[in-house]
């Protein structure tokens, strides 16, 4: 019986690493965005991120609390066409948020 209850507890705890780490693709020291919407600090934690492309193409968009612009990147994982690989020191503040299109995929790495 205490082996069926190890066995139990051991896959609650797998059934939520893993939830976790498909909601947005969370890692220590990572998050990976696919297509859709992202509200800072909701979804995404305050900071600045270098953004990199894992896979894929579209446009990165970031919007200032106010609803206005604030990066817009073509991207693309071959670099191609006038589109970027990698963007630096971007910087997520409360209220602002991410939107991310077609088939780009990007992991947002924190800086220090």
């Amino acid at each position: 019986m205490k082996k069926i209850l190890t066995i139990t507890l051991s896959l609650l705890l797998l059934l939520s690493t893993t939830a976790c780490s498909l909601n947005l693709g969370f890692n220590s020291s990572k998050y990976e965005l696919t297509a859709g919407h992202y509200d800072v600090p909701d979804d995404v934690p305050i900071g600045k991120y270098d953004i990199v492309v894992t896979d894929g193409r579209g446009v990165f968009t970031t919007f200032d609390a106010d609803g206005s612009y604030d990066i817009i990147e073509g991207m693309d994982i071959e670099g191609i066409e006038g589109r970027i690989k990698e963007y630096h020191n971007a910087k997520l503040e409360s209220g602002s948020s991410i939107e991310i299109s077609s088939t780009l995929k990007v992991k947002l790495v924190p800086k220090d």
